[in-house]
């Protein structure tokens, strides 16, 4: 006698359901050459084909163009379990904002897990769903992260500056162009060696069109440029500004004094060692008469470099004391000297001889 045994494993197929459920008899029948053949007969159902399950690993790409109107968004994602009836295409559905969703296309035709989305504008926020389609239904949606296309902002224009003591007023102009969102600051950056090389003077000004460069050297000349910041990123620097120098008023001289003469006294000083960052133009002396109780200008502005000056006009016999200031393109000292010691005026007696001849 023969005995033989054989096993059957379920088979699953995911793709081939029927399009209803439908139920099929399956007959097994053994036999051999001894004996009547045994027929045994079981009853199955195919369940029907389903609606494909939604994509997965869906994801959002933009591609920013410097042409406002024209970049664009690469969506991807991965095929989905087909629901027993292949994908034949895709839905695409997009929303800008806080706006409802609107359709982008109805179907791709195409199993090709990849779409790219042309036209969209800098700076707007977009979303998009997506629904696999077979012969039975649409999936469910998947949404995609939310992205923004973008680019960073265009360099600022119109940078100057204005000078003031130890610090300098930097002021520009917006780009043309924030780059798709808002510009949220700007980085100013300084030279002393007319742009040969930078320093940064201020990281981010926050959302302002001017700021004050401060710890500077008087006398000193300094170019800036600017950047524009957005959540892209940095900008390209602007173009230099012009050179502008910090200043301010000059010391005061030291060390007056004068010598009395006829009708005037020579009045002396020593130039202050800090003159503001700006050249000495000149001297402004003035005269007291009463101790220093009130003062009038003796000479307005010397009109020049020199540490003496000549007082005319003067009473002799007179008591009087002198006081300097020193003079800038940038304006006068903002104290004066210390007094001088009091000088008088002299007058020179002149003895002439008178020769008598008689005859």
């Amino acid at each position: 006698m023969y005995l033989l045994t054989t096993t059957y494993t379920t088979k699953t197929c995911t793709d081939c359901a029927p399009v209803s459920a439908t139920t099929y008899q399956v007959r097994l029948v053994a036999s051999n050459n001894f004996a009547t053949p045994t027929t045994s007969t079981n009853t199955i159902t195919l369940n029907a084909a389903s609606a494909p399950d939604p994509p997965t690993n869906f994801g959002a790409t933009a591609n920013s163009s410097s042409t406002a109107d024209s970049s664009t968004i690469s969506l991807t994602w991965s095929a989905p379990h087909t629901g027993c009836a292949a994908v034949t295409g895709y839905k695409i559905d997009m929303k800008i904002g806080t706006n409802a969703y609107s359709e982008v296309v109805a179907n791709t035709t195409s199993t090709t897990t990849s779409y790219q989305k042309t036209g969209l504008t800098n700076g707007l926020v977009y979303r998009f769903k997506i629904y696999a389609i077979n012969s039975v239904d649409d999936s469910t949606a998947l949404e995609s992260p939310s992205v923004t296309p973008d680019l960073v902002p265009s360099p600022p224009v119109s940078v100057a500056g204005d000078a003031g003591n130890t610090n300098i007023t930097v002021t520009w102009v917006a780009g043309v162009a924030s780059g798709g969102s808002a510009i949220t600051g700007y980085k100013i950056e300084k030279s002393n060696d007319s742009g040969s090389t930078w320093t940064e003077a201020v990281a981010d000004t926050g959302d302002t069109l001017t700021n004050t460069v401060t710890g500077l050297a008087n006398g000193t000349p300094y170019v800036f440029r600017i950047t524009a910041i957005n959540a892209k990123g940095t900008g390209a620097a602007s173009n230099p500004s012009s050179a502008t120098t910090p200043v301010t008023v000059p010391d005061s001289p030291t060390n007056p004094s004068a010598t009395g003469g006829h009708l005037k006294a020579v009045v002396t000083w020593v130039a202050p060692s800090v003159n503001g960052g700006s050249a000495i133009t000149g001297y402004k002396i003035e005269q007291s008469v009463d101790a220093g109780s009130a003062w009038t200008d003796a000479v307005a502005d010397t009109g020049d470099t020199l540490v003496t000056n000549t007082v005319t006009g003067l009473t002799n016999g007179q008591a009087i004391i002198f006081r300097i200031s020193t003079i800038t393109a940038v304006g006068t000292s903002a104290s004066p000297s210390a007094s001088s010691g009091s000088v008088v005026s002299v007058t020179f007696v002149v003895f002439t001889s008178v020769y008598l001849f008689f005859s």
